[in-house]
Formats: structure tokens, sequence, C-alpha cells
């Protein structure tokens, strides 16, 4: 059976055998850029329609852009494919990580069955997320081992006596070592990493930018500000959130009223200068922070004029 012959037959078989190579983006733009020039304009024999209409080339020519900045190609020196075994045929068997599908699978649907229905809050999403990367680190060290783990995931108890064992390992005989138990290493013991997880604190320069205040914990307890633990989280003085209460959407309809303010022109304002007004009315309980978004030229041109004649009705 011929090598095509395999892989029209067998193809599972063949590429968990082969390595593949996604080529540079010099090579490979051209390449998807002649098969959309071939097949894009193609019409369909009934209704004489192009395949690909103003729309699917907008998306074509994104497409082509995101390869030439090589977000498709494979990272120079990184491979995707760890040796797995060797079958009986001699040939080697390899685990690829390129793509999404373990992601899919082993990753995001064990978030959502952790979830499970729960209506969660920022602060109750983010210990649950730390706690399945805790337990998930710990079980997928099989992958390096080749032994399921096997022990607590109370990491912090398994440090602790991992130091008394450090200690009295000249008192008592046998050692720990003697007795092969020196399988845990003491992450106590290392620096701890200046890493965040979670929700990410903004930037003093960005803050400085957008108008907004710095956390102060007074003034969150004083004021008795909503989403306490987000604005602490943030580093603002409130939280940042999407327009969502009441008083944000009469005061979005108050800035879009103001002939001349940002929205007076036809062209887009600046995002920036508006984030820097509406944090002057923001209070934490009823009127957020925001941050500048610059959206398609079209679509703010569609929704400023839709939200005008709404307003004028």
């Amino acid at each position: 059976m011929s090598f095509q012959q395999m892989v029209l037959a067998h193809s599972d078989w063949v590429w968990q055998r082969v390595k593949r190579l996604v080529p540079p983006p010099e090579t490979l733009a051209p390449r998807v850029a002649e098969v959309l020039q071939t097949y894009g304009p193609l019409k369909d024999a009934v209704t004489g329609q192009p395949l690909f209409n103003d729309s699917s080339w907008d998306k074509a020519r994104a497409i082509i852009e995101n390869i030439k900045m090589g977000y498709y190609s494979d990272p120079p020196g990184y491979s995707f494919y760890a040796l797995v075994r060797t079958d009986k045929y001699g040939l080697d068997v390899y685990r690829c990580s390129r793509g999404t599908n373990n992601v899919e699978g082993g990753i995001h649907q064990n978030i959502i069955r952790r979830f499970g229905s729960f209506n969660a809050s920022p602060r109750l999403t983010v210990n649950l997320l730390r706690d399945y990367t805790l337990t998930h680190n710990l079980e997928a060290s099989e992958n390096r081992t080749g032994r399921p783990y096997l022990g607590s995931h109370d990491i912090w108890t398994r440090n602790r006596i991992a130091r008394l064992m450090d200690i009295t390992t000249d008192v008592i005989e046998p050692s720990y070592q003697d007795l092969g138990l020196a399988t845990w290493l003491n992450g106590d013991e290392f620096e701890p990493a200046r890493e965040s997880f979670g929700i990410l604190p903004f930037a003093p320069a960005t803050r400085s930018k957008l108008g907004m205040s710095p956390y102060q914990a007074e003034y969150a307890k004083g004021c008795m500000i909503k989403h306490g633990y987000l604005a602490r989280q943030q580093q603002t003085l409130v939280a940042v959130l999407p327009i969502h209460t009441v008083e944000e959407k009469a005061l979005y309809r108050l800035l879009l009223k103001n002939n001349t303010g940002q929205f007076a022109g036809k062209k887009q304002p600046n995002w920036i200068t508006l984030a820097q007004e509406w944090q002057r009315h923001a209070n934490g309980t009823s009127i957020f922070y925001k941050v500048s978004r610059i959206p398609p030229r079209k679509f703010f041109s569609l929704t400023l004029s839709f939200t005008r004649s709404f307003l004028s009705t």
C-alpha cells in the first residue's frame, strides 16, 4: 500500500507518526492567496453569484494580513510534537499540541463542568480558576513522568511536611531520602514569581491616560462602592465595567445629545477624551469607569445614526 493510499484509508494512524510544519509567512501567504483568488470568484451554477461576496473578501484580506504577521505559522525553533512511544514497526508515535482540540475538550469543558450552574461573581470565578489550575497542573505531571498523580492537592501542607523532613533528616534514621520519600519539591524554597493570575491591574500609565484614579481602600469602604473586589484587583478607584446600569445608559444618551460634545460631528470622537469625561461622573455605585474602545468606522456610523434617530423620537 502506497503512502497516499495509507493516508486515505488510515489517516489518523499516519498523522500520529508524521510531523508536519506550517511554513513561514513568506511561503504560506502566497499559497493561501492563490487558493482564495482561484476559488473566490467562481460563480454558482444556479444563482450566478460568486463564492465570495464583498464581506467574504474583507475577511479573506484580514486572514492574509494575519498570515503575513506570522500568526498562522509555527514559531521558529519550537516543536509542537512530543514523543509518546515507538510502535511495533519501529515508528515513533507523536502527540501534537498544535490547534485547540486539546484545549476545548481537556480544559474548557472541565472548567464549564466545574462552574456548573453558578452565577459566578468575579471573585468566585478567579478562585474557581485558581483551584482548577492548581489541580490540573499537578495531575498533568503524568505527561512528564508517565505516572498518574496520586498525592494530595494541598501543596502548602506538603511543603511544610517537606520542610520538617529536611530539619529532622540528621536525627531520624533511616532518613526520608533513604526511604525513597524525597519526591516532593518544596516550592516555599523558591522566590515567588511576580506574575499576576486572574484579573490584571491597570498599569499606572493607562490609568492616568484614561483619567482614572488609583484604588483607595478608605474610599471603597467609606463610599460603600459596588464591585469592590473588582476595583481592588484592577487597582482603580471604582470598578471598570461595561455600560449596564440605568444611570449609565442615561449618561450615554446625555453625551450623545450634546451638540458640542464628542458625538457632535460625523467623525468618530476622541475616545480617550470621551473616557476621561465619563470618569468624572463615576461614583462606584451607579456609574463606573470605562475604557476607550474604537469601533469600526462603518459600525460607528450606523450606531450613531440609529441612536440619534431613536433619541429624537
